[in-house]
C-alpha cells in the first residue's frame, strides 16, 4: 500500500512509549466496494521459524525499520534481529510470535532486551499468536527476545549469590 496516507496516532501506553501499534487508524479504500480497517503502515516479513508439531512455522515482523541478522536460537530460547532506521525518527516493530513457540521456548513468560537492556514492550494473545509491540528511536539496534525469569528461579540464584559471598568474605576474613 505505497499510497496509503493514512495515520498510525500515539498511543500514550506507559510513559516511555512512542508511536503507535504500526496499525493504521484510518480505513485504507482499495475499490469503491472494498476498504481495510486495519491497514499495515509497514511491509510484513516472514522468517521461517522451523517445525513445531510437524508444521512449519513463521515469525513475522511489521516494521517501518530495515530489519537483518534475524536468529531463532532454539537451544538458548532466544529470538533476535536488528532494527536501522534514519536516525531520530520514530521506528516500530510488531512480532507475531506462533503460540506454539512462546509456549515452548519461553513458557508463555518473556522480556524484550533493547541494545541489552530490558525494554518496554506491548502484547496481546489470540488462539493462534502472541503479538508484541516495541516502539523506540531510529538508528542502529539490536532487539532480542528472552525467558523472563520466574519467581522460582530469582529465589535460588539470590541465595547461590549470597552462599558465593559469604564463602569469598570467610575466605578473606581467614587471610587476614
Amino acid at each position: 500500500m505505497s499510497d496509503y496516507r493514512g495515520v498510525d496516532e500515539k498511543s500514550g501506553i506507559g510513559q516511555n512509549q512512542i508511536g503507535s501499534d504500526g496499525i493504521g487508524d484510518t480505513p485504507y479504500y482499495v475499490e469503491d466496494d472494498y476498504k481495510d480497517n486495519y491497514p499495515l503502515m509497514a511491509p510484513l516479513l516472514a522468517f521461517n521459524a522451523g517445525s513445531w508439531e510437524g508444521i512449519s512455522t513463521n515469525v513475522y515482523v511489521a516494521s517501518n525499520s530495515a530489519v537483518s541478522n534475524f536468529q531463532i536460537n532454539i537451544p538458548e530460547r532466544v529470538i533476535s534481529f536488528n532494527v536501522t532506521g534514519v536516525p531520530g525518527t520514530v521506528g516500530f516493530c510488531r512480532i507475531t510470535v506462533p503460540n506454539i513457540l512462546v509456549q515452548d521456548m519461553w513458557q508463555g513468560n518473556f522480556t524484550i532486551l533493547f541494545d541489552s537492556e530490558p525494554w518496554p514492550f506491548r502484547n496481546w494473545t489470540d488462539t493462534t499468536n502472541t503479538y508484541i509491540y516495541i516502539n523506540y528511536t531510529h538508528s542502529e539496534h539490536e532487539i532480542v527476545i528472552i525467558p523472563e525469569l520466574s519467581l522460582n528461579m530469582i529465589l535460588p540464584l539470590f541465595m547461590l549469590a549470597n552462599l558465593i559471598t559469604t564463602v569469598l568474605l570467610k575466605e578473606k576474613l581467614k587471610i587476614e
